[in-house]
Parts: structure tokens; C-alpha cells; sequence
């Protein structure tokens, strides 16, 4: 109603008036002036509403959870995000909404977040079938008598980031022209497998290739026709090799493979035979038929658990000087190193 030119609100109470005899006479009007504190709750109704159309609209999972770990406030995203209204959630103990091993990889941090101790995690979430990495923060709430009395969860959805991430990870391990692991990635690869093979007390092999005559490849075809061959060297190369050994391109035309789980010289040759015989193959560039060959270098090591011994500056060294042999002997061909002593092939090329 409108007084004193303003709109204004009043609270109207009636008391009855009744005789001794109970008979009612009239009653009494009480009116307070209730303008301010109507004020004051449509100021926080539009703050409250102010403040969830903002929650609403953030690309973020908004939630809270009281101290017996039951959903009291989800945002639009984080209902969204779990595939259900607000009525099945709000109420509902975050364990019985979640699945078991969602909740699981949660538990520990939301325990922590209601000791007190805010908590950051990174998790999986699978709605449907759509896959998430949410970053997690959950925030204790904390009255003032030092009682927590529930937390606040945070879930930012970080899953292209992550993606990203790995594509850098792989540009940074890995050659861009062949695809294969780069000298970084096999500089990382060469000890640990050095450690495996300490650990099975196996053999290990080292092969290092170049392709006979590259530079001529280059300069009479050009450096388009080189890339050419070089990613079909590449292949020739992972085609001959098992899954489980690396292969990787240290740079120009030189190329390594370590061969893992050996018992004896025997094994790395038939491997460079292999590889020989496969590179042989014609190789058609451009529309010219090319004739390619390798010369491979092989460091063996058995007893890599000796105190003297398998570094992989020892094997990559062993293996240069067995290419440089290679080389010598005429190309198209590999040598041996086992230990310090160069053997010749073993068994027809």
C-alpha cells in the first residue's frame, strides 16, 4: 500500500475483544510498519538470485555438502554434469549419487576437506558418454567456534588442457617426420630399459643405422624426395622389429632400435638381417625406382648387471664404432660389438 508517498508494507494483527461471558465484542487492530525488513529480503532474494544466475552460467561445478557429506546447493553445471535434477540430488548423500569408484577417488579429500584442511585433486568423470578430467577444490566451512560444517566443492573441467598437454608431450618425444620417439625420448628410453635388463638378467642390443649414400639422395633428388625416404626407412624399420622394442630417429639419417629380452648374439643379427634384407626392397620416390641400403652397428650386452659395465654411453659408444666397421666393410651390411669384441656375421646375409 502507498503512505506518506512511498510504498510501504505493514503486518496487521487482530486480537478479539471478548466478554466475560465470552461473547465477542469486536477486536483490536495492531499494525507494524514491516517496510524495512521487506526491503531488506527483496534486496536479498534479487542478491540470491543475482548470485545463482552467475553460478548457473559458469562453466564450473558449483556444490556443497554438509558435514554428513549430503548435497545442500548444485549449480546448473554441476547438475548438468551429473545427469539429474536438483530433487534427486539435493539431500542425497554424494555416495549414493556418484558411483562407487567415482566416489572412491573423492573420499579421501572430502574426508580431509571436513577435517578442516582444504583439498586439490584431479579425477575422471564419466557421464553418459561423455569422459571429463575435473580439477577439484574443495573448501572446508568453518563456523566460529572453529565446527566445520561442510565444504565447498569447485570442479573446473580441465580436459582440454590435458589433451593438450599430451599433444605436447608427444610433439616433444617425437620425431614430427617419421612419427617414431625422437633422441629426447630415446635418451629417456635407453636407461630404463638398461634397468629392466638388470633386473630379468637378460641381454640388450643397441642398433645403430644410417642409410648408405643419403646425402647423394638429397642432393640429386632434393630434400622433399629424402623426407620421402626417410619415412619409408622408418617404417621398413618398425616393420621388422617387435612392439615392444624402440625404434627411434636420432636426427638426419641416423636411426637406433634397442632390441630388449635377449639370450645370446644371435638374436640382434637375425634382427639385422632382417632389417637389411627389408631396406633392399625397391623404393619408388617420385616416380623413380630407388635402390636403398642401411649399414647397422649393433652393441650387445648380457651381463649388464656387471660393476664395469652396460652404461648407455658404453653401448652407444660400442655401437658407433660397430657402424663405423659396418661402413668400412662396405655398407649394406652390419657388425657386431659384444663387450669389446667386433664379430663378423653370423650366418648368411
Amino acid at each position: 500500500m502507498a503512505f506518506s508517498g512511498r510504498a510501504a508494507h505493514f503486518q496487521a494483527h487482530l486480537i478479539p475483544d471478548r466478554s466475560d461471558g465470552g461473547v465477542q465484542r469486536g477486536f483490536y487492530l495492531m499494525t507494524f510498519d514491516i517496510t524495512a525488513m521487506k526491503e531488506a529480503e527483496a534486496r536479498r532474494a534479487k542478491a540470491e538470485g543475482q548470485l545463482r544466475a552467475i553460478t548457473d552460467n559458469l562453466p564450473v561445478a558449483i556444490t556443497y555438502l554438509d558435514a554428513e557429506q549430503r548435497y545442500r546447493f548444485v549449480n546448473r553445471t554441476g547438475l548438468e554434469w551429473l545427469c539429474r535434477p536438483a530433487e534427486q540430488v539435493l539431500g542425497q548423500r554424494i555416495g549414493d549419487i556418484l558411483r562407487p569408484i567415482a566416489y572412491e577417488r573423492r573420499r579421501e579429500a572430502i574426508e580431509q576437506g571436513l577435517l578442516g584442511r582444504r583439498a586439490t585433486f584431479e579425477a575422471e568423470s564419466i557421464t553418459g558418454d561423455v569422459t571429463r578430467i575435473l580439477h577439484y577444490d574443495y573448501i572446508p566451512d568453518i563456523e566460529s567456534d572453529g565446527r566445520v560444517a561442510g565444504l565447498y566443492g569447485l570442479a573446473t573441467d580441465v580436459s582440454a588442457l590435458k589433451n593438450v598437454e599430451k599433444q605436447l608431450g608427444l610433439l616433444v618425444r617425437s620425431d614430427v617426420l617419421t612419427g617414431l620417439a625422437n633422441r629426447y625420448s630415446f635418451n629417456e628410453t635407453l636407461p630404463l630399459a638398461l634397468s629392466r635388463a638388470r633386473r630379468a638378467l637378460s641381454g640388450i642390443a643397441l642398433m645403430y643405422l644410417d642409410i648408405d649414400h643419403f646425402k647423394s639422395i638429397n642432393d640429386t633428388l632434393g630434400h622433399a624426395a629424402g623426407d620421402e625416404v626417410l619415412k619409408a626407412f622408418a617404417e621398413r624399420l618398425q616393420q621388422s622389429v617387435r612392439v615392444t622394442d624402440t625404434v627411434a630417429r636420432l636426427g638426419g639419417d641416423e636411426f637406433v632400435i634397442v632390441l630388449e629380452g635377449l639370450s645370446g648374439v644371435a638374436e640382434p643379427q637375425i634382427v639385422a638381417r632382417k632389417i637389411v634384407a627389408g631396406v633392399r626392397r625397391p623404393l619408388e620416390v617420385g616416380g623413380r625406382a630407388l635402390a636403398v641400403t642401411t649399414s647397422i652397428g649393433i652393441a650387445f650386452r648380457r651381463d649388464v648387471a656387471a660393476a664395469d659395465a652396460a652404461t648407455a654411453e658404453t653401448l652407444i659408444g660400442r655401437a658407433d664404432a660397430a657402424l663405423y666397421a659396418a661402413k668400412k666393410a662396405g655398407r649394406d651390411t652390419w657388425r657386431l660389438m659384444a663387450e669389446d669384441v667386433l664379430l663378423e656375421p653370423a650366418g648368411v646375409e
